[in-house]
C-alpha cells in the first residue's frame, strides 16, 4: 500500500512544485518525492522524527529538502507560499484537524493542491474494533474519520476533491487530492 501511495503522490506534483509536507515523521515521503519536484520544506512538531529525516536526507544525498520542527497549526511560512501541501496520515491523530487544515489553506497558492491521505478509523466496524485497540494501546487518535466524512472534513475547509481513493490495508487510507476552492472574487482569503 505505501508504494501505491507514494506513486499517487508523484502523479498529483509537478517538476516545478514547491511542497510543504506537515507532521512529515522521518520524512519517508519527501525524500521518496524529492527528485519529483523543485522544492520541499517538512516539518513535524517531533525533534526525534526531524534528526532521524535528516540523517536520512543525508545518507540519501537529497539537497532539495529541508527539515525542521515545526508546530503544524502556526507555520513560520507567508500566505500562497506553496503549489502543495502534503497532510499524510496526520488529520487524524492531531486534536485540533480544523487548524492543520486552515494552515494547509493559508500556505497555498490560490490554486494550490492539497494532498491528504488519512487511515479511515470509523470505515467499517472492523476498522471501528482496530482503532479501538491501538487507541487503547496508547496510538493518538482523536477523530475516526471514514471516507465520506473525511471527504466532507476537507470540503467543509475550503477544498474542492479531485480524487478520493480507498487504498485497502489493514486499516485503510483514503487517499485525498483535493484544490484550494476559488473565493468570491477571485482573490485568496488570507
Amino acid at each position: 500500500m505505501y508504494d501505491d501511495l507514494i506513486r499517487r503522490i508523484k502523479l498529483e506534483v509537478s517538476p516545478k512544485a514547491i511542497v510543504l509536507d506537515i507532521g512529515t515523521g522521518t520524512g519517508e515521503i519527501p525524500l521518496r518525492i524529492s527528485s519529483d519536484v523543485s522544492r520541499i520544506e517538512a516539518v513535524d512538531c517531533s525533534a526525534e522524527m526531524i534528526r532521524r529525516a535528516q540523517d536520512k536526507a543525508i545518507q540519501r544525498g537529497a539537497k532539495n529538502v529541508t527539515f525542521r520542527v515545526q508546530d503544524s497549526t502556526l507555520l513560520p511560512y507567508g500566505s500562497c507560499e506553496f503549489d502543495v501541501v502534503i497532510l499524510a496520515n496526520l488529520l487524524h491523530v492531531v486534536p485540533m484537524p480544523e487548524r492543520v487544515l486552515a494552515e494547509a489553506f493559508r500556505v497555498l497558492r490560490q490554486d494550490g493542491k492539497l494532498i491528504a491521505p488519512t487511515f479511515v478509523h470509523g470505515e467499517s466496524p472492523k476498522t471501528r474494533l482496530i482503532s479501538w485497540i491501538l487507541r487503547r494501546k496508547g496510538h493518538p487518535i482523536h477523530t475516526r474519520f471514514d471516507s465520506s466524512t473525511l471527504k466532507a472534513f476537507v470540503e467543509g475547509h475550503g477544498f474542492v476533491v479531485t480524487q478520493q481513493v480507498l487504498l485497502k490495508n489493514i486499516m485503510p487510507v483514503s487517499f485525498v487530492a483535493a484544490r484550494r476552492a476559488p473565493q468570491p472574487g477571485g482573490s485568496a482569503v488570507d
